[in-house]
């Protein structure tokens, strides 16, 4: 067993050796610890999971990562699509989960917890760094636009084309153009969209942003 206060917070813990020199997070403060890889006590105590939140990642950009109800101070962690979502610096939510509210709150209300930056500033500061029309450019609505631009006069060429022969064959080369236009509208605008993002930010995954 090990024996160890949470350098930020103080709280006292006695972990188990499974988390021995692990990385985990404190579930007073939620700053996330490295922990002693030799044990400095022999107390018995309950499973380290009842005290300590499960290990974590070093922080954003792991495709995990954790934020603050600046009211109650609840930590809530977010991992895969939800990170990205509430990462997401152009198309942001409007609300996000608080797991000790148990509720939907806006966003306005939480802050990361790896840097303390609340999080509409994250987003702020980062979308600053787009000038010109890089901010269209980057945005995901840019390949929105794409596809219904794409899928637009795909519609309209099938239509004609079916014209030609009439009959059921306007219907049929109308909506075929109308995917294939829209396919190719999503791949050009996409590869637009990823490129002026790794060139204004250094890279089009928005978890990796610090």
């Amino acid at each position: 067993m090990i024996k160890f206060s949470c350098p930020s917070c103080g709280k006292n813990y006695t972990i188990g050796e499974e988390l021995f020199g692990k990385r985990v997070q404190c579930k007073k403060c939620g700053d996330k610890i490295r922990l002693p890889s030799k044990p400095e006590g022999d107390d018995e105590t309950l499973p380290a999971s009842a005290t300590l939140a499960p290990p974590v990642s070093d922080g954003m950009g792991k495709n995990e990562g954790a934020y603050r109800h600046q009211s109650c101070q609840g930590i809530t962690s977010v991992m895969g699509e939800d990170f990205y979502y509430v990462a997401n610096i152009f198309s942001p939510p409007h609300t996000t989960f608080c797991q000790k509210c148990n509720d939907h709150l806006p966003l306005a209300e939480f802050e990361w917890v790896h840097s303390g930056e609340p999080i509409l500033h994250f987003h702020a500061r980062h979308r600053a760094k787009f000038q010109g029309i890089d901010r269209w450019l980057g945005w995901d609505k840019f390949i929105f636009a794409g596809i219904a631009l794409g899928g637009g006069v795909g519609l309209i060429l099938g239509g004609a084309i079916g014209t030609i022969w009439g009959g059921t064959a306007v219907t049929v080369c109308a909506i075929g153009l109308a995917v294939v236009g829209a396919g190719i509208g999503f791949a050009v605008t996409g590869t637009i969209a990823v490129r002026t993002l790794d060139r204004v930010l250094g890279t089009s995954d928005f978890t990796k942003l610090t």
